[in-house]
């Protein structure tokens, strides 16, 4: 297997941990566990970073580190709009089962 496949593969099981995580959280809202909902929604969130970091095969072991870099790639930077268009066009063919 090669990188972009072990990439894709990484990313694809980090997206299924995020989706799993959400869905622990909607289950934390309907029995009231909110503090707990929250938290499980940071966490599918930080999953669906790493996700996106997969792509680039960029990883960070603490959560900080991972956030400020996709904060600074993905949300503030606009000079590299395309490049970031298409790992995002490829994170939801990854969603629709290419």
């Amino acid at each position: 297997m090669d990188k972009d496949n072990k990439a894709i593969n990484l990313c694809i099981y980090r997206i299924n941990n995020a989706n799993e995580t959400l869905d622990t959280a909607r289950l934390c809202v309907e029995h009231k566990r909110y503090k707990d909902a929250i938290n499980r929604c940071y966490y599918a969130a930080f999953y669906a970073i790493k996700a996106a970091l997969a792509l680039e095969q960029i990883d960070f072991k603490r959560h900080k580190d991972a956030v400020a870099y996709f904060n600074q790639n993905y949300v503030a930077s606009c000079d590299e709009a395309l490049e970031q268009y298409e790992v995002a066009e490829l994170i939801v063919k990854i969603f629709s089962g290419f």
